[in-house]
């Protein structure tokens, strides 16, 4: 098919549309990235560029108003879990862990890790890193009152990648309260020897 105009993004990788319905990525070698079959022509049927290309992202609209979101799978992916936490513990109890793991496709990913708003009663082993690592967080309860304290933890690649890689923010809520354990009253009737 003739291929329509070529974008290249910050690596040299190019990204064009043929009138054939494929889309392709090029490595800067002239190697194959990827190839990929809309269901219909995309953009490049009319020689018309993808609509955003950035770090290995293509975006096309097909002739049936579709968007096709198509990204190198070369270009590490950040993962991280679990993606929230809840915590529910009782007034006085001293420290209590979790553990997020942080992981990534294809090599391995720097990144950092921020809590909003700061908060004395949370922190982590590390604020920086690279995958795969388990980051340790430490919420000290003991002198907190009764109620519910809540903050984001964001976790985010380093460089940043405004489209593969988007911030995580986990949100971490934690519940100190009173937990009383109530038992059924026995009723007991005492017999005498005699």
């Amino acid at each position: 098919g003739v291929i329509g105009p070529v974008v290249l993004d910050k690596f040299n990788r190019a990204f064009a549309c043929a009138d054939n319905s494929t889309c392709y990525g090029i490595a800067e070698d002239g190697s194959p990235l990827w190839e990929y079959v809309t269901h219909s022509n995309p953009c490049g049927w009319n020689r018309t560029s993808p609509l955003l290309v950035a770090d290995g992202v293509m975006v096309i609209l097909d002739q049936r108003g579709v968007v096709h979101g198509i990204y190198d799978p070369a270009i590490p992916r950040l993962h991280v879990d679990p993606q929230s936490i809840l915590v529910m513990t009782d007034y006085g109890t001293p420290v209590i862990n979790r553990t997020i793991e942080i992981t990534s496709t294809a090599s391995p990913v720097a990144w950092t890790a921020t809590t909003s708003p700061p908060a004395s009663w949370i922190s982590t082993s590390a604020t920086s890193g690279t995958t795969p690592a388990d980051l340790q967080i430490t919420l000290t309860t003991g002198e907190l009152i009764t109620g519910t304290y809540s903050v984001d933890l964001q976790i985010a690649a380093e460089p940043p990648n405004d489209y593969i890689n988007l911030p995580y923010t986990i949100p971490i809520q934690l519940h100190v309260g009173i937990h009383r354990l109530y038992m059924p009253k026995v009723a007991r009737s005492w017999v005498s020897e005699q």
